[in-house]
């Protein structure tokens, strides 16, 4: 997680304001989260059936139906807080196979 922020704390730096963008994010999540918070990671696939072209787009297998379609994977982490009962979103990337330095 930590790593995951730094990067993103980089690339928000392009923004005119990131680090202000930055600093009010851990404002906002650092008083949900805690040590005894539960932390979902979750990798799942997206499959988009009707494209003919988006950017790197890849052969993903379908768990509804167990064949391989176009798609994306993803991985979300949420966090489950002892004191809430909605899990709060931390973390969610789309990604594919077909980018450069993909590593499985």
């Amino acid at each position: 997680m930590k790593k995951v922020i730094e990067r993103l704390s980089r690339n928000l730096k392009a923004f005119e304001n990131g680090g202000k963008l930055f600093e009010n994010y851990l404002n906002t999540i650092k008083d949900v989260i805690r040590d005894k918070s539960i932390l979902v990671i979750d990798g799942g696939k997206i499959t988009k059936n009707c494209t003919t072209k988006m950017e790197g787009i890849a052969s993903v297998r379908d768990g509804s139906t167990g064949e391989y379609r176009k798609g994306y994977h993803t991985l979300e982490i949420s966090a489950l807080p002892s004191e809430r009962k909605l899990p709060i979103p931390v973390y969610t990337k789309v990604f594919t196979n077909e980018e450069e330095g993909f590593a499985s």
